[in-house]
């Protein structure tokens, strides 16, 4: 398995430097014309540039292993992978032209720089997504898949195991499984453990158990490292909020304190301005759909064509979200009828076949085009378009006390529980996938959740 890994590194590495070699040439070819033009060729032009070459490369492959390019251990899906190859690209081309500045050795036009900056970006990260979607086809068909030692409280294991066995996509081969319980580790259980990892049958130990103390998983972890296995666990709530803590002193005394979370001050506001020029821009867009479906509604069943449901946003205030209807007139008035057939768990309510879900309202909330009215909601400063799902007030009434923490920002459209399994996850998932992109916001990671909704809308898994 890890030999296997390094030989991915080396495919990748040998590919990156091939096609920034290619992308020097066609920047030079750019700016100075084809060779039945310009009179230079591509073995003559790596020839009298290769200190150039070899240095941007160089440079380059060096950024790539800082951004975590060559991690033997990589699970990006590609708007992930293209993002990191765009981000380190353009960090390494800024370097070459700032050192080209200041080193008159090195010269070299910007037009080539910036030329071969775009080529790199496109074939390097074609190059490695196709490389992910080989990689997935290869664990689909059971070849090079990483064997996996469950172990965990029974309930958190259960919840872990069927996503594992949901998506062999990633690599993942369940090969044992091993109760967790506190009261009951002892000397027999770390010796059975040893017994497993001896024989080489384990690649990554995933431990999941919220209650474990902190002296019992430095034990698991040193037993991983003595038989080479890796070692991940499923973080509880409150490891979730390490990003934001930091350590200081004051007069000798040691403090720890944790910081305001990102989505405050101006971080709010460069949220709220990306907001408002995104929710324009998709009204224009979707103004002749919107058209459609309210014309479809209207033939389809009596009623309005919108919706409104009463839901909780930012610190427990109040708003109405706009739909369009997808159920039939007074769908509302039933739900008490049918508590019996919720098939979440937690305090929110789903169905997979919902008997007052319309026609069109099915093709609707399958393609989550009944959501789209939900832009004005983020017009009107109620919503933004990524955060959590606002839930309805009699589902916050059933809250516990840490399940608040996702009412400290605006709810969104779309989340990152939208597009890591949408009604699949469990309540407890959900959340904590909430309080991790609280935690962890950044511009760009709203950028990253609004692309990978739209394969996750069309593929409409989950959606019911």
């Amino acid at each position: 398995m890890k030999k296997r890994s390094t030989l991915i590194i080396i495919l990748l590495l040998a590919a990156d430097i091939f096609f920034l070699a290619v992308s020097f040439i066609f920047g030079y070819y750019v700016k100075y014309g084809p060779p039945w033009v310009s009179g230079v060729y591509p073995l003559f032009l790596l020839e009298r540039y290769s200190r150039n070459l070899l240095f941007a490369v160089f440079a380059t492959i060096s950024v790539f292993n800082f951004f975590s390019l060559y991690s033997k251990n990589q699970n990006r899906d590609a708007v992930d992978e293209a993002a990191s190859v765009a981000g380190a690209v353009t960090v390494s081309s800024l370097i070459f032209f700032i050192i080209s500045l200041i080193y008159r050795e090195i010269v070299i036009s910007r037009r080539v720089i910036f030329a071969a900056w775009g080529l790199s970006i496109i074939l390097i990260a074609a190059f490695r997504i196709i490389v992910i979607r080989i990689r997935r086809w290869l664990f689909l068909k059971g070849v090079g898949v990483a064997k996996v030692l469950i172990i965990g409280d029974p309930a958190q294991k259960a919840g872990l195991v069927k996503r594992i066995t949901e998506h062999p996509e990633m690599g993942l081969r369940i090969v044992g499984q091993m109760d967790y319980i506190q009261e009951r580790i002892d000397q027999q259980f770390y010796s059975k453990l040893r017994e497993t990892l001896s024989f080489g049958r384990v690649d990554r130990i995933i431990f999941a158990c919220s209650l474990a103390d902190s002296t019992a998983v430095m034990k698991l972890i040193e037993v991983c490292e003595v038989s080479r296995a890796e070692f991940q666990f499923v973080p509880r709530v409150l490891d979730i909020i390490e990003s934001r803590i930091s350590s200081d002193e004051i007069v000798g005394v040691p403090l720890i304190t944790v910081k305001e979370i990102k989505l405050y001050g101006l971080n709010a506001l460069l949220k709220r301005t990306f907001d408002l020029a995104a929710s324009f821009l998709a009204v224009l867009l979707f103004a002749p759909i919107f058209a459609v479906i309210a014309v479809l509604i209207k033939l389809d069943s009596k009623g309005a064509v919108f919706f409104m449901q009463k839901r909780v946003g930012e610190n427990g205030k109040e708003f109405h979200l706009f739909k369009f209807r997808s159920m039939v007139e007074g769908a509302d008035a039933q739900k008490s009828l049918m508590a019996d057939r919720n098939e979440a768990d937690g305090p929110i309510f789903k169905m997979r076949r919902d008997p007052r879900v319309t026609r069109i309202g099915g093709l609707l909330r399958r393609f989550s085009l009944d959501e789209l009215p939900q832009i004005f909601n983020v017009l009107l400063g109620q919503m933004s378009l990524v955060g959590p799902r606002p839930p309805l007030p009699q589902e916050v009434k059933e809250y516990n006390e840490w399940h608040w923490k996702r009412l400290r920002v605006l709810a969104g459209m779309t989340g990152l529980w939208q597009v890591s399994g949408r009604s699949e996850l469990s309540f407890e998932e959900m959340v904590k996938l909430d309080i991790y992109y609280i935690e962890n916001w950044s511009l760009w990671l709203d950028i990253k959740i609004l692309l990978k909704t739209i394969p996750v809308v069309l593929s409409s898994k989950g959606a019911y």
